[in-house]
């Protein structure tokens, strides 16, 4: 009787174990590979966001909180004397900052029609008097209303393919004057 000797090679039991192993293991990798990947894109498009965010809500604190004159206060929309560049106490037109964005999602927020931050949900502006009453802007506040601005709060949220934020800051003028009668 002669004995049944084998040759090296692999039977196609083996081969197919084989190959379903490797290819299970190659899907693992490549599905936590995946994973990982869009685990960073999407912690990338946070951190942008809220960069471009607290960029924008930063000028603007920065900047209301020298504010000598409201000029325009709307919901979506503030624009302000804040810089008296030539020291003849007088508010030319290019001492006068607007913040503004046209309500429409996805769009930016700007500072005299030049881009802070994009990709805005929404952007809204409350205003409060020395009571802490709120001012109702419609469209925008009476002269009155304006002069009587102790406090401002603004809220802008940031929103890109599904990723949102949220920046909230209230602002108290240091530098707001009386400039049309009492308080």
């Amino acid at each position: 009787m002669a004995a049944i000797t084998r040759e090296g090679g692999f039977t196609l039991l083996e081969l197919t174990i084989a190959v379903l192993l490797s290819a299970m293991l190659f899907g693992t990798i490549g599905l936590s590979f995946t994973v990982i990947l869009r685990e960073a894109s999407s912690t990338y498009m946070r951190s942008s966001l809220r960069q471009d965010g607290l960029v924008a809500i930063e000028r603007l604190t920065r900047e209301l909180n020298e504010a000598k004159e409201i000029t325009s206060a709307e919901e979506n929309s503030l624009s302000f004397w804040w810089q008296d560049t030539d020291s003849d106490g007088l508010r030319d037109a290019s001492e006068v900052a607007a913040f503004s964005w046209d309500g429409v999602a996805g769009s930016s927020l700007e500072r005299d029609s030049v881009s802070l931050a994009f990709n805005v949900e929404s952007f809204q502006i409350t205003y409060r008097d020395l009571n802490n009453s709120l001012l109702s802007p419609s469209p925008d506040l009476s002269l009155a209303d304006r002069d009587s601005i102790r406090r401002i709060e603004v809220e802008l949220n940031l929103d890109q393919e599904g990723e949102n934020i949220t920046l909230v800051t209230a602002v108290i003028p240091r530098n707001l004057r009386q400039v049309r009668g009492p308080w």
